[in-house]
């Protein structure tokens, strides 16, 4: 019997480790999971929109998550 996507997908979900991003890896990630958009982050933590978006492709990728929603849920799930 196949193992449906679903749970490959969870298994990989338990397989990921938050704690491998970097303090503002995951505060940039954070501030994109309450809502804010890369400038507003920017705004806030006085980096360069390009730069919060370079924090938030390694953090998706340090996650193996497939979008930054999916990576949003993995961290959400790690709290």
């Amino acid at each position: 019997m196949p193992i449906s996507f679903s749970l490959v997908n969870m298994a990989m979900v338990e397989l990921t480790q938050p704690d491998a991003l970097s303090d503002i890896e995951r505060e940039v990630l954070t501030h994109y999971a309450r809502g804010l958009t890369r400038a507003e982050i920017a705004q806030q933590t006085g980096l360069s929109a390009n730069t919060i978006g370079h924090y938030l492709t390694t953090a998706k990728d340090k996650l193996h998550a497939r979008s930054l929603a999916h990576a949003v849920f993995i961290l959400c799930r790690s709290n």
